[in-house]
């Protein structure tokens, strides 16, 4: 299940964007490798509560896991600089 419109409020995604983003260009910067940036990320979600509150009530609220996908998704998007919005069709193999 992605998180859309419909499980987050826009200043919401937008604050989660822009922390995605920021950390994930400092990772790249660093030199960290794609799979590095994601265990540390990962790892940090690990500990901390993820605020449930943020999200609207939808048919179906997120799990956690959808969370987490969603925040994954995000840092890979980032660490590319591409988006699912700009993509055309499936990521080549």
């Amino acid at each position: 299940m992605a998180l859309d419109a419909d499980h987050l409020d826009s200043s919401t995604r937008a604050e989660l964007e822009r922390g995605v983003t920021e950390f994930v260009s400092e990772a790249h910067e660093a030199g960290w490798p794609p799979e590095r940036m994601l265990v540390e990320v990962k790892r940090t979600l690990s500990e901390f509560r993820l605020d449930s509150a943020k999200f609207t009530l939808p048919k179906k609220r997120p799990t956690r896991e959808d969370l987490v996908n969603e925040i994954v998704t995000l840092c890979i998007e980032a660490y590319y600089g591409t988006s699912r919005r700009d993509r055309q069709g499936p990521l080549p193999k």
